[in-house]
């Protein structure tokens, strides 16, 4: 098995860069980019409960919570390309520009004329595509990559 080389980048989890394997950091990137278990599948010559299983096993190597979590630490480490190569369509920028200025998804729904559920969904991606815990760190790893301005609710 071959191991990826530790890119340099900013480690603040407080230890060293965890050492993981070309196929790990295949899976990392695809989960980051969304995709789903049973479209990874097929191409790491896994069935879907061996995706989950390994997905699993990596969230516990790096110490992670759970997937969001993992892929940022990865991001920390300098194992996957910064957040701030992300690119989030139209609809998710509009939708974490709202989140950054601390509107509900009920408020965003109503403001942009779409269901809470599609509000929902479309932060749910937004927070894969960027690695973040909840919406909120979402909504930080998005500023400070300069993919949506500062936040300037002021009611």
């Amino acid at each position: 098995m071959t191991t990826a080389p530790v890119r340099p980048g900013p480690a603040t989890t407080g230890g060293p860069a965890p050492t993981l394997t070309d196929r790990e950091i295949d899976l990392l990137r695809r989960l980051a980019a969304g995709e789903k278990h049973r479209t990874i599948a097929p191409d790491l010559f896994l069935t879907v409960p061996g995706v989950h299983s390994m997905t699993r096993r990596l969230i516990a190597r790096l110490g992670a919570r759970n997937t969001p979590h993992a892929i940022h630490i990865a991001h920390q480490h300098g194992l996957l390309d910064p957040p701030a190569t992300v690119k989030l369509s139209p609809a998710l920028l509009r939708v974490m520009e709202l989140v950054a200025d601390g509107y509900t998804n009920a408020e965003i729904a109503c403001r942009l004329g779409l269901s809470e559920h599609t509000v929902k969904d479309h932060v749910k991606k937004a927070r894969r595509l960027l690695g973040a815990r909840d919406r909120a760190h979402a909504a930080v790893l998005a500023v400070e990559a300069r993919i949506i301005r500062q936040p300037n609710r002021t009611s």
